[in-house]
């Protein structure tokens, strides 16, 4: 099964998940009794009985999640203090959820920003909030922890077609994220590619 079909454990009461992953089975498999959609529409599921909670938010840099971290937080806070297990999920458990679990995990697990990525990314290693999430995710940290582990940096490779690629990334990617780099640059890379060709047609 694909990661991105499953429901990651972040901890023995907090999960991780894309649409995929709510399968009556995994509901009932890890006894959730609260769910967290951060999808733009609101959803059905197989189990009865859930809390819900919607967060409508678009996966774009330019969306604004900030304002739901402090309450995503606390909602999820209120669920593991009553005992309840809770899974956040958007569509595929790549960037609007995981932004919000790392926001949980700042306020409520006093780690930094970077502490915070990678102890999800090990949990669930395709998660990548886009880049205007991380930006909203750095300021939130510098608001509870009065400090910042995290910067945003510009990095630039010139293939051979002599045509420069650049890309922002969490300045931490660099060292210990290579794979997800060199990843991004390819994508950056076939964009600026197919778009040159157009201009070309």
């Amino acid at each position: 099964m694909a990661i991105a079909d499953e429901m990651s454990a972040i901890s023995e009461n907090v999960f991780l998940s894309g649409i995929k992953g709510l399968t009556l089975a995994n509901l009932n498999t890890h006894r959730i009794t609260c769910v967290i959609n951060a999808c733009e529409k609101q959803r059905k599921y197989a189990k009865q009985e859930l809390e819900c909670v919607h967060i409508a938010i678009a996966d774009e840099r330019t969306a604004d999640i900030s304002p739901y971290f402090d309450f995503v937080a606390d909602k999820m806070n209120q669920v593991l203090e009553k005992g309840g297990n809770v899974v956040v999920h958007c569509v595929s458990g790549i960037s609007r959820s995981p932004t919000l679990v790392i926001a949980f995990l700042i306020k409520y697990r006093m780690m930094t920003l970077h502490e915070s990525f990678n102890f999800v990314h090990s949990k669930r290693s395709i998660i990548r909030p886009n880049n205007g999430f991380f930006k909203q995710l750095i300021e939130f940290e510098s608001k509870i922890l009065g400090s910042k582990s995290v910067q945003m940096i510009k990095i630039r490779r010139e293939p051979r077609d002599g045509h420069c690629i650049e890309i922002e990334i969490p300045d931490f990617f660099e060292s210990e994220y290579t794979r997800k780099v060199r990843l991004e640059l390819f994508i950056e890379f076939t964009k600026q590619n197919n778009l040159h060709k157009n201009d070309e047609s």
